[in-house]
């Protein structure tokens, strides 16, 4: 009972946020965000109560999050039309059913069978089976459940250094396995099941809008094939959360430049300040988006927002770094050589690495291939789309492998085997938008319609 009032709040008071930052969404991709951007507001809360001195129990910030989920409320109330004759609820219940069916019904089932049947999978996974990953139960998950047991932030773990290695980490994972073990939730993969899930109902709600409901389950069904993806995203670590919001601030930047939407520039900034609230590496993003930002903004987006663009996730950065260097007597970037340097063979080994890790099948899926050959297709085309995406794409993508380029070699594992593990898990962050520039792509828009004459329906 306990677990459904607060995933009920979560998701009121993630309503009440995106409704105050306005927008065209769908109800589906609406519902999936709502999720997201309250579990965002939940940890905020409980990190705010720590550092208050305040215990970080259910009583505490249930009654914060109360606040915006009485706000959401209303909003529902409000934007709906409530008092209706049963064929005006007909029609309502028609336009629900369109937003899930596609054209080309043929062609989606088998890849709604895969789809049910990989989420299916994931969720059984999820919930009968026990948390095993080391990384997790030495750190995040041994975290998370000493916050709940002990209702403080700086808990007893952060005496002995050894033992705090999920300390270093901004909070949003630490704090998602404590509200879920304080709510009920026995198992650090109970917990990162829901973000999960609205992370696949904002992809078909978003893709939905954007290309319709064909091209949507197209998208699902590549994501949840690519390998790492698949693998590495229902595990209790930093994985998930990273890829989510990063994704969300790429394609959100992407659509306020093609459309000069304010509304969704302002979902990117929150996005992309909670991806730096759930690990302080995604400062690459950051810098990927911001140089889009400044490339394709003039004219589309106002010069103070796009000044304004990146002040919040830099300032959730820095005081993290502040929270740590007070608590732990370091920083992250102790981890980093703090200047720039040259060498030739690190520079081989990091860009022959991180190519193979692009296109191998086996990490990736077939998604750099494919973006491969549309990028290909638009240049003998001569007719170049999505430039903003593409470009989100690749400066984020080339940020984040300078940082590993940057990374300190003394006390830490070789730059080979740090891309192996690290940058490998990192890089699933590009999978959704390869795989959207794809479909966006002309070689996709012409897939699309020849996939149209082949399954057309009477």
């Amino acid at each position: 009972m306990i677990t459904v009032l607060v995933l009920t709040l979560i998701a009121l008071s993630g309503w009440s946020l995106s409704g105050l930052l306005g927008g065209t969404r769908n109800v589906i991709e609406r519902l999936g965000l709502s999720i997201l951007l309250g579990m965002g507001a939940l940890t905020l809360f409980m990190f705010l109560a720590g550092l208050l001195g305040l215990p970080i129990r259910l009583t505490t910030y249930l009654p914060l999050l109360a606040i915006p989920a009485l706000d959401g409320i209303r909003r529902i109330v409000t934007e709906g039309r409530w008092r209706m004759s049963r064929g005006e609820w007909s029609a309502r219940w028609q336009t629900v059913i369109e937003l899930l069916h596609p054209r080309h019904p043929h062609f989606v089932t088998p890849l709604l069978i895969v789809i049910l049947f990989v989420l299916l999978t994931i969720c059984l996974r999820c919930v009968l089976l026990p948390n095993t990953t080391r990384d997790s139960l030495v750190a995040f998950d041994l975290l998370g459940r000493t916050i709940a047991t002990e209702e403080l932030f700086r808990v007893s773990l952060f005496d002995h250094t050894n033992l705090a290695r999920g300390g270093s980490y901004p909070p949003f994972t630490a704090l998602t396995f404590a509200w879920g073990y304080q709510a009920g939730l026995t198992d650090a993969t109970q917990a990162i099941l829901l973000p999960f899930i609205a992370f696949v109902i904002w992809i078909f709600g978003f893709a939905r809008r954007e290309m319709g409901a064909t091209s949507a389950y197209a998208l699902m069904a590549a994501c949840l094939l690519s390998p790492d993806f698949y693998g590495f995203l229902p595990v209790p670590l930093t994985n998930l959360p990273l890829v989510i919001f990063a994704d969300i601030a790429i394609l959100y930047l992407f659509v306020a430049l093609r459309d000069r939407s304010r509304e969704e520039a302002w979902l990117s900034v929150i996005a992309i300040t909670l991806c730096l609230w759930t690990r302080s590496d995604a400062v690459a993003f950051l810098v990927g988006a911001f140089a889009t930002m400044l490339l394709f903004g003039r004219r589309r987006i106002p010069v103070w927002l796009r000044l304004v663009y990146p002040v919040p996730g830099l300032m959730a950065l820095v005081l993290w770094q502040l929270y740590i260097a007070h608590t732990l007597g370091e920083t992250s970037l102790s981890r980093f050589t703090t200047h720039l340097f040259w060498h030739t063979e690190r520079m081989q080994g990091l860009i022959y690495v991180g190519v193979r890790l692009l296109f191998s099948v086996s990490t990736m899926g077939l998604a750099a291939w494919f973006l491969a050959a549309a990028m290909c297709w638009m240049g003998v085309a001569r007719r170049f789309v999505a430039g903003p995406l593409l470009a989100a794409t690749f400066l984020s993508l080339g940020a984040y492998a300078l940082l590993f380029y940057q990374t300190d070699p003394v006390g830490q594992d070789p730059l080979v085997e740090l891309l192996m593990s690290s940058y490998r898990r990192g890089i699933i962050v590009f999978v959704l938008p390869m795989w959207m520039a794809v479909l966006l792509s002309p070689m996709g828009t012409t897939c699309r319609r020849i996939l149209g004459s082949l399954f057309r329906t009477t």
